[in-house]
């Protein structure tokens, strides 16, 4: 006990006589006591040494990080052009606080305008809209000025479903019908913009059978009655027809009342008259059988159509383009089944439309 008392004397002392500039360096350490057969140990911990020479210079490979910091200058010299692009192409052709009626007048005035936002202000609109113009992408193969009215993609994270349509997670994220049977109807907004074209796509997922144009049932069924499973655009009051998007029962089920009638020998299953040659059909079943469930097959997509299908292998798929006398009215888009979802359904992924 004596040895102990006075080791640990030694150590207070030590702590307390060292100089200022030795404790700058470190800390005074008390000893590590430990017994061991009835011998003590202890060990002292000492103060760090003198800091040493710095080492030979290292190298850095810049090479990526300069690559990827040109790519970024790139994207915001592209991005501050394509501003100032649209803002002559607002200014310079349409007067500085003026607004233009549609995408395509500002299009017909200088081709080389970017696609971005622009206000637009139909006639008889009290003011302007600031609405996207996509001037660059020939959609529906034919240039650019077109107006866009709706635009849907639920595999971004922050998207919304337009009213009354609802947002699901499983088995992903889509937008779905509310209603237990019937249509969902939503109407995207116009501003009172002529137009003559519509362009636009619908894609999405099925789940269970549905029937197409419902078979021996078509001829009793109107445009404002669910006449077909699937989506309907329509434009005034009463409806006129745009463009239908009907989902069958199978792609390569032999013909009958539930699948698409542009199967050559579909006699059974007629589309209605008003629909004319202004739809596409198809499915995501590629089986002859059909089950409850969610087909992994994109809608619309143009593939897995049956050699004598003509409806669901357009060049233009997926996309739709409809030539009609001039209108200004909004456009109705409808999501119509006559069961419920329990049996027959689908999952919108994405939706653009628009108008020119």
């Amino acid at each position: 006990m004596r040895a102990v008392a006075l080791l640990l004397l030694l150590t207070v002392c030590c702590c307390q006589t060292q100089s200022k500039a030795v404790l700058e360096k470190g800390e005074c350490y008390n000893p590590l006591l430990t017994a061991n057969g009835g011998t003590l140990h202890f060990k002292v911990q000492g103060i760090a040494g003198e800091k040493g020479d710095p080492g030979e210079p290292g190298e850095v490979d810049i090479g990526e990080l300069k690559a990827e910091i040109e790519g970024h200058i790139s994207t915001l010299i592209r991005t501050e052009l394509a501003a100032q692009n649209i803002i002559k192409c607002q200014n310079t052709h349409l007067g500085t606080l003026s607004a233009a009626s549609s995408c395509k007048e500002i299009y017909s005035n200088d081709s080389t305008c970017r696609s971005g936002y622009y206000w637009l202000q139909g006639e008889g609109e009290s003011g302007a809209h600031m609405m996207y113009c996509e001037m660059e992408e020939s959609l529906c193969g034919s240039g650019g000025g077109w107006t866009q009215v709706a635009s849907l993609n639920t595999s971004k994270g922050n998207y919304r479903c337009p009213y009354p349509l609802t947002k699901i997670s499983d088995p992903g994220n889509f937008c779905k019908r509310t209603s237990a049977t019937g249509c969902d109807s939503t109407t995207f907004n116009t501003y009172n913009i002529s137009y003559s074209e519509v362009c636009g796509r619908v894609q999405g997922y099925q789940f269970g059978a549905l029937d197409a144009f419902k078979g021996w049932k078509v001829h009793s069924r109107g445009l404002d009655e669910v006449y077909l499973d699937g989506f309907s655009f329509t434009h005034g009051s009463p409806r006129q027809h745009i463009w239908s998007l009907a989902v069958a029962i199978s792609s390569t089920r032999n013909p009958g009342h539930s699948t698409c009638p542009c199967r050559v020998e579909s006699v059974l299953h007629q589309r209605p008259e008003y629909v004319g040659d202004n739809y596409h059909c198809d499915s995501g079943n590629l089986e002859t059988t059909w089950e409850n469930i969610f087909y992994e097959k994109l809608l619309f997509d143009g593939t897995g159509c049956p050699s004598d299908s003509l409806c669901c292998d357009s060049p233009l798929l997926p996309w739709f383009h409809r030539q009609m006398n001039v209108t200004s009215d909004d456009i109705e888009f409808r999501v119509c089944m006559d069961e419920t979802a329990e049996s027959e359904d689908i999952y919108i992924q994405l939706l653009d439309l628009y108008i020119r």
